[in-house]
Parts: structure tokens; sequence; C-alpha cells
């Protein structure tokens, strides 16, 4: 959201709908990128970083992240996430 609307719940009622989808096991986990500075406001609603290395297996290099922004992050923050590497197999968007 704009820096200037933020603290007002925007972002959080556009976030829930799509985390329930989550909850309601309608798919398994959530997968996004966000700069430092938004990672506190995704961490409130329950989701974590992503220390994993991330790789594009069909881009020309495929050893560069897929994702242009800083930070990776998941929902949910279970334990149930796989160690090693994660192959998008397509860019991140």
């Amino acid at each position: 959201t704009d820096p200037h609307l933020r603290g007002g719940g925007y972002g959080a009622g556009i976030m829930q709908p799509v985390l329930r989808l989550i909850d309601k096991e309608i798919f398994p986990f959530g997968l996004w990128q966000t700069s430092h500075e938004v990672c506190p406001f995704y961490e409130k609603l329950g989701a974590c970083v992503v220390h994993n290395r991330i790789i594009d297996s069909t881009a020309d290099d495929p050893t560069v992240c897929p994702f242009s922004d800083n930070v990776v992050m998941r929902y949910p923050a279970t334990d149930n996430w796989p160690h090693g590497e994660i192959d998008l197999r397509g860019p991140g968007y």
C-alpha cells in the first residue's frame, strides 16, 4: 500500500482472504517477494522469511534468484517447509 496509508488495515484486508485459502488447505502455501521494510507487516500475519536458495532452472542463468525484491517470504510459518534449493521453474513475479 501507499506509505501514507499504511496502518489503516488496507493491506491486511487484502491479504487475509488470500491467507484464508491457505488455511483452508485450498493452496498448500503462499510464496512472495517483498522488501525488508515491509517484512514486519507480513510477519504479523503469520508469514516468515524463506532462507532457501531459490532458482529458476529455465532461465539463461539459473543461479540468479528469479525474484527482484530483497526478501522472499512464505505463509504459513510452519515447520513443514522443504530444506535445500527451491526451483520455481519459471520467473518470480
